[in-house]
């Protein structure tokens, strides 16, 4: 699904949403800034895709304007998400995703979630938050730490438990990658993660950095529980 076509669906979603109280009225409230947030996400990629090595001043310009809009854009489009989550929790009773949550966790408190080497290996200089990598429509992951893998930090013991609930989660998944393990596991479809399989995936992204979500899983979590709230008897 396109960002245009997810704009829409927003729009529409937010359409169905019924009443004047207080939280409804913040509720469409985020979703229109959510729905601008895309929009400026849409307009900022053709710049972000500009190939510096054959470009003028005027190029390098746009791509470096581009870039660090859509780092900005991409931190908003998670936080405004987990707020419209965080209303429909109060409201409904919906939960976000494990992912979704955690990512907005690492991102609103930034430094104060990292421990261990990770922590000595980060600096406000290089970033907490890798900057985002971009895929065709759009789509980009948010990865914590600019290190080469998260086995560039993680203990043995460590290791060792991520491999193993990957084996235990992802039977079919055939090639390991620390960047993408605890991804999969995360947003896992066929198994629910267990509380104390999830605490210790969350603790090794903390420990040692990793991709925590993607703007695709957090649209689609938005979509998904707001169809929840506005249509109750498709629960």
């Amino acid at each position: 699904m396109m960002l245009s076509d997810q704009r829409e669906r927003l729009v529409g979603l937010s359409k169905r949403i019924k009443g004047d109280s207080l939280p409804l009225e913040a509720l469409r409230d985020s979703i229109s800034e959510l729905s601008y947030i895309l929009q400026r996400i849409e307009e900022l990629l053709p710049g972000s895709e500009i190939d510096i090595t054959s470009t003028g001043q005027l190029g390098h310009a746009i791509y470096s304007r581009s870039t660090r809009g859509l780092r900005f854009y991409s931190q908003c489009l998670l936080l405004w998400s987990y707020r419209i989550l965080e209303i429909l929790k109060e409201i409904g009773g919906i939960e976000a995703s494990p992912g979704l949550r955690l990512a907005r966790i690492i991102i609103a408190a930034h430094f104060g979630t990292a421990n261990g080497k990770l922590k000595t290996n980060l600096t406000r200089e290089s970033g907490f938050l890798q900057s985002p990598g971009f895929a065709p429509g759009g789509v980009f992951k948010y990865a914590i730490g600019p290190l080469g893998s998260p086995a560039s930090t993680a203990s043995r013991s460590d290791r060792q438990i991520v491999e193993a609930l990957f084996k235990k989660y992802c039977p079919g998944e055939k090639d390991f990658n620390w960047w993408t393990a605890c991804y999969i596991i995360l947003h896992q479809r066929d198994h629910k993660v267990s509380i104390e399989d999830l605490r210790q995936i969350e603790r090794f992204l903390r420990d040692n950095g990793g991709i925590i979500t993607d703007s695709k899983s957090v649209i689609e979590c938005v979509m998904t529980s707001l169809e929840r709230f506005v249509t109750p008897e498709a629960q």
